[in-house]
């Protein structure tokens, strides 16, 4: 594991904007998740298949002005 990202492995019913809100506290946080990993993911959609090991980039925030990784900051 780097100090830039997490390790989390898919279960059944995973949602991108779920992992987001687990990971983050914010649903809509998802887009930095799915660009970690594009490299591994079967078909683009909204679930996740299962026993998938994702990234989960650690995001740095500023309590103002939220992440910074976000593209229209």
């Amino acid at each position: 594991m780097s100090d830039t990202s997490l390790t989390y492995r898919t279960r059944e019913g995973d949602r991108w904007d779920l992992l987001a809100y687990q990971h983050y506290g914010d649903a809509s946080l998802f887009e930095p998740i799915i660009r970690e990993n594009l490299d591994q993911l079967p078909t683009p959609g909204v679930f996740i298949p299962a026993g998938l090991l994702l990234r989960i980039p650690i995001l740095e925030v500023d309590p103002v002005r939220g992440p910074e990784t976000l593209p229209w900051r």
